[in-house]
């Protein structure tokens, strides 16, 4: 799933929330505690939306595998400068492992190579707007 992030200066209160989480795990598996993980629900991250495009594509990692169903919601997350910043300094692995940042982990955009892309967007209505 792809959902474009932008700055706001109020968000919504379980973004927040997440984030504190977020941070707080990354303590604890630095400094090798263990540490419970409570569920929460990434509806309560991403905003309602109703309209979305799809298509099929690949991994982003190697070996790209051509397995995936990329899902793009046609409404932003927003979040703060501040937010913004505490997820760009997530690191992934452990102390003892090599640690690669989460942000910019991302390859150059390849060509669609007549995949079809699908929406449920009607163009013909003008109450729907895009992001862009």
């Amino acid at each position: 799933m792809q959902v474009k992030l932008r700055e706001k200066v109020m968000v919504r209160q379980a973004i927040k929330s997440f984030l504190r989480r977020i941070n707080h795990l990354q303590k604890k598996v630095n400094s090798r505690q263990s540490v419970a993980i409570n569920s929460f629900s990434i509806h309560d991250l991403v905003p309602d939306f109703e309209t979305y495009l799809t298509y099929e594509g690949s991994m982003t990692i190697p070996q790209c595998s051509e397995t995936v169903t990329w899902i793009i919601i046609n409404k932003p997350i927003f979040i703060t400068r501040a937010q913004l910043y505490s997820l760009r300094k997530l690191m992934q692995g452990a102390n003892d492992s090599p640690k690669a940042p989460l942000a910019n982990n991302f390859r150059p955009t390849k060509a669609v190579n007549h995949r079809v892309i699908r929406t449920n967007i009607d163009f013909q209505r003008k109450q729907v707007t895009c992001v862009r």
